[in-house]
């Protein structure tokens, strides 16, 4: 993995997880460094539409994505065998500098990071948000993070906080 960050990324719905990912990708490609960002539940977000699911991340949709994805994993272990997958395919076919994975379920990091030791965990926290009580999202404090990134200001406030993580933990001036 020579050259290449890997990230876990984790919060509670709505603590700003895709927007932290989001402002440093747009950081970093700015600079000429590639960035990737993947979901665990991408493909279980693609297996919920086609029983019926309307998209709607309430607290019956989000049980039913943490449904599939327990299923998932039980039965065969495919989110994970998918993002390994991502993970050599961009390795050996592009640039890769860093790789976003938005993952929730504590398990499944763990595995993670025993097969990639080198994968450093985030988690992004929001004070005043509703816990939802699915596997994914009611176990989010049951590991301990390399990285708490807190997201309780405005926008201005995460993207000084996303400089600060270019240049503290990146090791990049921008």
């Amino acid at each position: 993995m020579k050259n290449k960050y890997i990230f876990i990324v984790n919060g509670y719905p709505g603590s700003g997880k895709d927007t932290f990912i989001d402002i440093i990708k747009k950081k970093l490609n700015s600079e000429g460094h590639f960035v990737h960002k993947s979901s665990y539940v991408t493909a279980i977000k693609e297996v919920a539409e086609k029983i019926g699911w309307n998209g709607k991340k309430d607290e019956r949709g989000r049980k039913l994505l943490a449904d599939i994805c327990k299923a998932s994993t039980d039965y065969n272990n495919f989110l994970l065998d998918n993002l390994y997958f991502t993970l050599r395919y961009t390795g050996e076919h592009n640039n890769l500098s860093f790789l976003f994975w938005i993952v929730r379920d504590p398990n499944v990091i763990k595995k993670i990071k025993k097969d990639y030791p080198e994968t450093k965990t985030i988690i992004i926290k929001r004070e005043n948000l509703k816990n939802f009580d699915n596997c994914a999202d009611k176990n989010i404090n049951e590991i301990e993070y390399d990285i708490v990134i807190e997201n309780n200001g405005t926008m201005k406030d995460l993207e000084d906080s996303c400089e600060l993580f270019i240049k503290n933990v990146l090791g990049i001036e921008i």
